[in-house]
């Protein structure tokens, strides 16, 4: 899909639907999802098998975004999910 802002609504529309959407990176597809949906987050789970010990990375486009309420909830979240935070947040 090209980057333009009608591929950008339809990504937007998906995450807010809780589900998840392949977005390219640097070298390969990654799967993204909303952060701050339960739900979504476990389709990741799901479609990757990925343990539920090795938590996902939530990437922020800025500190401010990251200080946010929702986010700190996040991260409460994530901290109770699995019992320890892994690395740093940047």
């Amino acid at each position: 899909m090209k980057n333009n802002l009608s591929n950008i609504k339809k990504a937007k529309y998906y995450l807010d639907k809780n589900e998840c959407i392949g977005i390219p990176t640097e070298t390969v597809y990654g799967l993204a999802a909303n952060a701050y949906s339960d739900v979504a987050t476990k389709k990741i789970f799901k479609l990757k098998k990925r343990p539920k010990k090795n938590p996902l990375i939530v990437h922020y486009s800025s500190r401010v975004c990251c200080s946010s309420r929702k986010s700190r909830n996040v991260k409460k979240r994530t901290l109770y999910r699995f019992g320890y935070w892994t690395s740093i947040i940047s």
